[in-house]
C-alpha cells in the first residue's frame, strides 16, 4: 500500500508533455512562471526549469533556479511549496523535457538555510525533495554527522525500566 500511494505523489511529477501543451504555442518566460508561482501553479516553471519546449542558456536557468529559492525562504507558504515542489519535479529523472541538474544543488541550500528547524514541515519536505532528486549521500551525510537525542521510550515499562526517568518519553508522545 505504501509503494502504490508513493507512486501516485510522483505521478504529477512525471506527467507528459501533454500536460504542459497549454504552454506549446507560446513557452512561458522565468517572469511568467513567477507570476503562475506566486498563485500556486508550478507548471510554467517546470516547463521553464526543464526545458520542455525550448532550451534557455544555463545561467538564464540557474538565475530562475535562485528567484524559486528567494520565494522558498521569504515567500508564503503557498509560494514555497510550489517553488520546492517546481524545483523537485524539475530534478526527477525521466519525464518531459530536460533533467534540470542543479535542481539538488538549489534544494540542498534550501535546506541548509532552514536546517536549524529540523522537526519543522517546511525542513521535512525539503529533505525528501532532495533524496528523490538523487541526494541520498547527502541524506546518509546528515544522518551520520546530526547529535544523535537520548534514549527515550514511548511509553514507559516499568517491569523493563523502573527507573527510568519522565524526561526520557519519547517527545510528542502522550503517556
Amino acid at each position: 500500500m505504501k509503494n502504490v500511494l508513493f507512486i501516485l505523489l510522483l505521478l504529477p511529477a512525471f506527467s507528459s508533455a501533454a500536460q504542459y501543451s497549454q504552454y506549446k504555442r507560446t513557452p512561458p518566460t522565468p517572469e511568467d512562471a513567477l507570476r503562475s508561482l506566486k498563485t500556486g501553479d508550478d507548471d510554467a516553471a517546470v516547463v521553464v526549469l526543464r526545458q520542455i519546449y525550448e532550451e534557455r542558456p544555463a545561467a538564464e536557468l540557474d538565475a530562475f533556479a535562485a528567484a524559486l529559492e528567494e520565494l522558498y525562504l521569504n515567500g508564503t507558504e503557498q509560494e514555497y511549496r510550489t517553488a520546492r515542489w517546481a524545483l523537485f519535479s524539475a530534478g526527477l529523472e525521466g519525464g518531459s523535457g530536460t533533467r534540470y541538474a542543479r535542481a539538488m544543488d538549489v534544494l540542498i541550500r534550501m535546506y541548509e538555510s532552514i536546517k536549524d528547524q529540523p522537526g519543522h514541515p517546511k525542513a521535512i519536505m525539503t529533505l525528501s525533495a532532495i533524496k528523490g532528486t538523487g541526494g541520498i549521500a547527502y541524506m546518509r551525510r546528515i544522518l551520520e554527522t546530526s547529535e544523535k537525542p537520548p534514549r527515550c521510550v514511548l511509553v514507559p515499562d516499568p517491569y523493563r525500566d523502573p527507573a527510568l526517568p519522565p524526561e526520557n518519553v519519547c517527545p510528542n508522545k502522550s503517556t
